[in-house]
């Protein structure tokens, strides 16, 4: 095959749509109307007046530089749908640059350090103009020529004023639209001038609008933004503020009243805001008092974000979940609600594979390390993140310190500094015996998480005394003690129970009521084609199995049954015997089969 050595520089496009430059450089943006690519190319001027082409940056697709302006060493590239973007000459670096009003731009011009931008009307957009300062790099101004900013029409509302006389003294229609707010004055028959991000709205796209309680409401991909008619501003609302997710599709405003169990009616102006469960955020609803401009309630349609649960963990306070999507979800005690925690960006690792909480801090374990996140009434907030390669658990200890296993062995940081602890500073008990009733065995190689140890099995059982305390129905108990052993001295251990099987010999005999309630049990038990069925149910105080075996030798008395007459039923042709017997005294009895034999 062939293999590119070194690839020259070169216009990706012969229709040059901007040229700027320096003493030393110069800079050429090209286009291709066939969509083969945009791109910028920079060349030095060399002394006998040529250009020597050094480097190329491509633009991305669907997009084509109209223009350029060089301000300083820094070269700003308007596209006609990628908005505008940097080209830091001193290093090579191609930025995009935050969205203004739009990203449909045409020419740029620089005034100071003011950078006019015009922008281009299309199907989704308006034409207009904006600032951008190049040394705060922030949009300071613009606006769009009076209109719709947009052809893509989202909702309609309209505002209406009276005077005294109930006569109208002016009326403003709104369209929402997917690149601003249109406002058209139905009074005066004219367009004012649109609102835009740069009026305050978090994106100009809005997709509701709504006036309740005074003000006028809108809906936005970045959150609810609410216009107060009296001072003319806009303030923004987010998840920051309580609403259930960033994401606001749509919005319906209502009176409600609640009455307390005391009998105290309260009545409030609420907000139902609909969230449509864009990116990682929850569908469901969020209900906002206008009054107070607060959350009062969240409504979700779904409790778990999948029903791929990764890990789950419990403490005082309830129920914490992870799945394999996030965010993390807390069910509360108290209240019974469903709450959800931190994101799966915010998180060290995701998914979470084992979670642990102590009631102050909840540590959630991934593959990459761990993260602590603040557990409790006021919990929530990310703690610390820490990062380990081939995490398997972890835990916070004594709200101080983050210990976190890995198949490398123990990792320790100090949980207020973020310090990790030096290993050597860590004992490990090496090597390790652990005894069991003075038979001990060598189970270093066994010390690692996840890993099990057979102490005792049936190739080599231990029996126990019959000393004990008289436990559960009189069983006898006894502690036995499980003996680690290690020549490092101050050596942390930790072990877990996972599966305990012992053999006992119980003689049932020994309840003096027992015989009496076994035979009460088969006395009543159902008779079956001669056998009696009996169903005995084995309960254990304590989780765990046990193997019966119970024989039982039984006979019975019945009283015999006389047959007393056998007669043929009278005109029905010899088609019918009848037959009586005496009393059956078997409260199981059915039936009896009468067998003629009509041989000789």
């Amino acid at each position: 095959g062939q293999n590119a050595i070194h690839a020259l520089p070169n216009l990706v496009s012969g229709q040059v749509t901007s040229i700027s430059g320096n003493q030393t450089h110069v800079w050429v943006a090209s286009a291709s109307w066939q969509n083969t690519g945009s791109g910028v190319l920079q060349g030095i001027k060399l002394s006998n007046g040529s250009v020597e082409w050094q480097k190329g940056w491509t633009i991305p697709a669907n997009a084509a530089v109209y223009d350029i302006e060089l301000v300083g060493t820094d070269l700003y590239l308007a596209s006609n749908n990628r908005g505008l973007s940097l080209l830091d000459t001193t290093n090579g670096t191609l930025l995009p640059l935050p969205t203004g009003i739009h990203n449909f731009q045409d020419g740029l011009k620089v005034v100071g350090d003011d950078l006019f931008i015009g922008l281009q009307g299309s199907g989704s957009s308006s034409a207009g103009i904006q600032i951008f300062n190049t040394t705060s790099n922030t949009y300071t101004a613009g606006r769009l020529l009076a209109g719709l900013p947009s052809n893509n029409i989202n909702s309609f509302l309209t505002v209406t004023e009276t005077n005294n006389l109930g006569q109208i003294a002016s009326e403003t229609i709104y369209v929402a639209t997917n690149n601003g707010v249109a406002r058209w004055n139905a009074t005066g028959d004219k367009w004012e001038t649109a609102w835009t991000a740069l009026d305050g709205l978090p994106i100009s796209f809005v997709e509701d609008i709504i006036e309740f309680d005074g003000d006028i409401w809108m809906a936005t991909p970045n959150g609810l933004s609410q216009y107060d008619p009296s001072t003319m501003s806009i303030t923004n609302y987010g998840k920051a503020d309580g609403l259930m997710g960033t994401s606001t599709w749509g919005l319906v405003g209502a009176t409600t009243t609640s009455t307390d169990s005391s009998g105290v009616t309260t009545t409030q102006n609420s907000l139902f805001i609909s969230h449509d469960g864009r990116g990682t955020d929850r569908p469901g609803i969020t209900q906002f008092n206008t009054g107070s401009q607060s959350v009062s309630e969240l409504h979700q349609f779904d409790q778990l974000p999948s029903n791929t649960v990764t890990a789950v963990t419990a403490d005082l306070y309830g129920i914490h979940i992870a799945t394999d999507v996030g965010p993390l979800v807390h069910w509360i005690r108290s209240t019974g609600d469903f709450n959800a925690g931190v994101n799966v960006f915010g998180m060290q690792d995701w998914p979470v594979s084992s979670m642990r909480s102590d009631g102050n801090y909840l540590i959630a374990v991934g593959e990459n390390g761990a993260t602590v996140i603040q557990a409790g009434t006021n919990g929530g907030q990310i703690i610390g993140r820490f990062s380990a390669i081939e995490s398997t658990g972890g835990s916070v200890v004594s709200n101080s310190f983050v210990t976190v296993s890995t198949t490398d062995g123990l990792r320790m940081w100090n949980l207020n500094t973020g310090d990790e602890v030096p290993p050597t500073s860590m004992r490990r008990a090496d090597p390790l015996s652990v005894g069991f009733e003075l038979q001990f065995q060598d189970i270093t190689e066994f010390t690692h998480p996840g890993m099990q140890v057979s102490i005792v099995d049936p190739s080599n059982p231990v029996t126990l005394s019959t000393d004990g305390t008289s436990g559960p129905h009189g069983i006898p108990l006894q502690t036995s003690a499980l003996t680690f052993s290690s020549p490092v001295d101050g050596a942390a251990t930790w072990a877990k129970l996972v599966e305990l099987k012992y053999n006992a010999t119980v003689n049932l005999s020994n309840d003096p009521t027992f015989i009496t309630s076994l035979q009460y049990a088969v006395d009543n038990g159902v008779l079956l084609n001669g056998t009696r069925i009996v169903t005995l149910s084995l309960n254990s105080p304590t989780n765990g199995s046990m193997w019966v075996k119970l024989t039982y030798d039984w006979f019975r008395t019945e009283t015999p049954v006389q047959g007393l007459s056998l007669w043929d039923r009278p005109d029905d042709g010899g088609q019918t015997l009848m037959a009586n017997w005496t009393l059956v005294h078997d409260d199981d009895f059915a039936r009896y089969a009468v067998y003629l034999n009509e041989g000789p």
